[in-house]
């Protein structure tokens, strides 16, 4: 099922649907709403302001499935790092962080505009994601059915059915 909101417009955020129980807002949705805050800001924005916005926005809709914790972290949070791992390995946006004023701050940029900000371009940055077998607690692919598939070792677990996803997209 996909939905649209307009984004300046909180009415609109107020109108969507809420997910089934066990439906979570997708990927695409938070790379899109990514892409569209980025260029609002004016090409950048820290991690920390980006999760207010994605809380303002989708907080009052998320199912049981997106507060589902992982890990000491709410779901929701772990798709939108997923989003931005794609956006970075596809090379439209760059995500840097730095201490400022003793605290870790993590910044998000388009790759566009990385050029303005020298310290972003400096480092490379990989992001591999990896789920973890619940039975034998190894690190595995996202891409195995079972622990061990793709490579040596593994108990053969065989992990459980992706959640069904909807999209929320801004106009």
């Amino acid at each position: 099922m996909n939905e649209t909101y307009d984004l300046a417009d909180p009415m609109s955020w107020r109108k969507m649907h809420k997910p089934k129980p066990d439906q979570e807002i997708s990927a695409a949705s938070y790379k899109e709403l990514l892409l569209r805050v980025l260029d609002e800001h004016r090409g950048w924005i820290s991690n920390d302001d980006f999760l207010a916005i994605v809380q303002k926005i989708f907080g009052p809709i998320f199912s049981r499935a997106d507060k589902r914790i992982i890990r000491g972290r709410p779901k929701w949070m772990n798709t939108v790092d997923w989003s931005k791992a794609v956006l970075s390995s596809t090379g439209i946006i760059h995500t840097r962080s730095h201490q400022r004023d003793g605290k870790r701050v993590t910044y998000i940029v388009l790759r566009s505009h990385a050029e303005l900000i020298g310290w972003v371009t400096n480092k490379k940055q990989s992001a591999r994601f990896k789920k973890v077998c619940s039975k034998c607690k190894s690190k595995r692919p996202l891409s195995e059915t079972f622990c061990g598939e793709g490579a040596k070792g593994g108990c053969n677990y065989v992990f459980p059915q992706k959640k069904e996803r909807v999209d929320k997209l801004p106009r």
